[in-house]
Formats: C-alpha cells, structure tokens, sequence
C-alpha cells in the first residue's frame, strides 16, 4: 500500500481547525488522529506544514 502525503493546504486547513473554539471536540479529535496516524505527531504535521526538512 502506498503511504498517502495529504497536500499542504490541507494540513494547514487540519492544524487551523483543531485550534478554532468553534469546532466540536470529537471533531478535533478526529483531526488529531489522523495527523498522528500521517505524521506520527501533530508537531511533526505543523513542521510539514511549515516546510521543515523531516529526516
């Protein structure tokens, strides 16, 4: 199975919305999850959003 990269625009979309009061906090959770489970982490998402080299 091919590892799946989500485009930047929505990742900065996901990390925007899990720090918004307006959305539900299952929503967020939700969000959180599939970062973690991308990424490994909601940090290393935000570095990915940011440009930042990850090794």
């Amino acid at each position: 199975m091919e590892s799946f990269i989500p485009p930047k625009v929505l990742v900065r979309t996901w990390l925007q919305l899990i720090k918004t009061d307006d959305l539900p906090p299952e929503h967020k959770i939700l969000i959180e999850e599939n970062l973690e489970k991308t990424f490994g982490s909601v940090e290393l998402a935000e570095m990915y959003e940011d440009d930042v080299k990850i090794k």
